[in-house]
């Protein structure tokens, strides 16, 4: 069994905690009727009325014979305050009644995250949410590049790397919103804030400023029951970790994940060039069904009842296509005719071509396509189509 713990009152202030030796030692110099007060007792007691301190009260000297007796005292001796049995004393560590031991393990720390009634000291805060942030930019550039690789020219393709970044994101984001808010709220504990002043990370430009404040903000230690305790950690040295260890990651993912993307925004501007081609050819080849075997000008595609007579039924191809020069995911498409004689709108021969408009950026192949069904490519982007129709000598034909 532990030695009990002494409190006494020296003046008007209380003393303790110390021991019982040392309690004796104090009172060899104190009044034997000084207050005292341990765990078990039920209020303050004289200390010469605890028989465990061995202590007994000196008889009072005898008065004089014909003296009369002392006048009584002006001021009452100041009344004793019964301490909190529960409530450490300030001298004692925090650490000894915490059930959360401080540490720097991201892993511990997003654990305690979903319990936001603790704290968390400057150093706490920015393990969790500055890790929680790394954590959550490598997860989704990580889909993105897992999406991209799934993405084809089909739409089955499309749909698939849509799905994977759809789950993913519903697993990650409200892990990713738990952590942020946990931290931020354990942090305010810490400042001794209210916990709704969280809800600020939620508006733009101000959430900048509110991590500032809650990274540099000194706390007040001790201000939340149950929460852990350490020495500080100083906003320079924090800032520095975060700018050392985090920058840098981000950059060697950022330079691994951009040309990937980069990579995979070039597969799908192509293969939408050479479906729009596909496109244009089959609606050409139904058009020239319906026109008596001619082929159409690219705005009679669109709108054939002006270029047919008595033409009723639906277009051919969608009016942001069907124009002679026009801009589309990342390439410039262009059309020539051979007109044919006597047929206004009416074509003999056609060729339609799409080159990258920023080469090795949006693209880095150009596409032709002619009424005979073939479609070709170079792979030097170099333009596959003129007046005189399909350049099939710089232009290979697409597999």
């Amino acid at each position: 069994m532990s030695e009990a713990v002494w409190f006494y009152i020296e003046g008007e202030s209380q003393q303790g905690p110390v021991s019982r030796e040392d309690l004796l030692s104090q009172l060899r110099r104190l009044p034997r009727e000084t207050l005292v007060w341990r765990e078990g007792l039920g209020d303050w007691q004289p200390a010469h009325e605890l028989a465990e301190l061995g202590l007994r009260p000196a008889p009072p000297p005898p008065p004089p014979p014909s003296a009369p007796p002392p006048p009584p005292r002006a001021t009452a001796a100041p009344a004793p305050h019964r301490p909190i049995a529960r409530t450490p004393s300030p001298s004692l560590s925090p650490s000894a009644f915490s059930d959360e031991p401080p540490s720097y393990n991201p892993f511990v720390l997003w654990r305690r995250c979903f319990n936001w009634s603790g704290r968390f000291d400057r150093g706490e805060f920015a393990v969790a949410y500055f890790g929680q942030m790394f954590v959550t930019i490598v997860l989704f550039t990580g889909l993105g590049i897992v999406s991209a690789l799934l993405s084809g020219p089909g739409r089955s393709g499309q749909d698939a790397g849509a799905v994977v970044t759809g789950i993913g994101a519903l697993l990650v984001l409200p892990f990713t919103i738990i952590l942020a808010f946990g931290s931020a709220v354990r942090r305010l504990h810490d400042i001794g804030q209210s916990g709704w002043l969280a809800l600020l990370l939620l508006l733009p430009c101000v959430n900048f400023g509110m991590l500032i404040y809650l990274v540099a903000a000194q706390g007040h230690g001790g201000a939340t029951t149950g929460a852990s305790s350490g020495p500080a950690m100083p906003a320079i040295i924090i800032a520095a970790v975060v700018a050392i260890a985090i920058v840098p990651i981000i950059g060697i993912v950022a330079a691994i994940a951009i040309p990937s993307l980069l990579r995979a925004r070039i597969s799908a501007n192509e293969a939408g060039a050479i479906g729009d081609s596909r496109a244009l050819v089959s609606a050409q080849a139904a058009y020239q069904s319906a026109n008596g075997g001619y082929y159409g000008s690219i705005t009679c595609l669109a709108t054939p009842s002006g270029c047919m007579q008595g033409y009723s039924g639906p277009t051919f191809l969608d009016a942001a296509l069907a124009q002679p020069h026009v801009s589309k995911q990342g390439y410039e498409r262009r059309w020539f005719e051979t007109p044919a004689r006597g047929r206004p709108g009416s074509v003999e021969a056609f060729c339609y071509s799409a080159t990258p408009s920023q080469r090795n950026q949006s693209g880095n192949r150009s596409f032709g396509a002619d009424q005979t069904g073939m479609i070709v490519f170079s792979p030097l982007g170099a333009e596959c189509c003129s007046e005189r129709g399909l350049d099939t000598n710089s232009c290979q034909p697409l597999r």
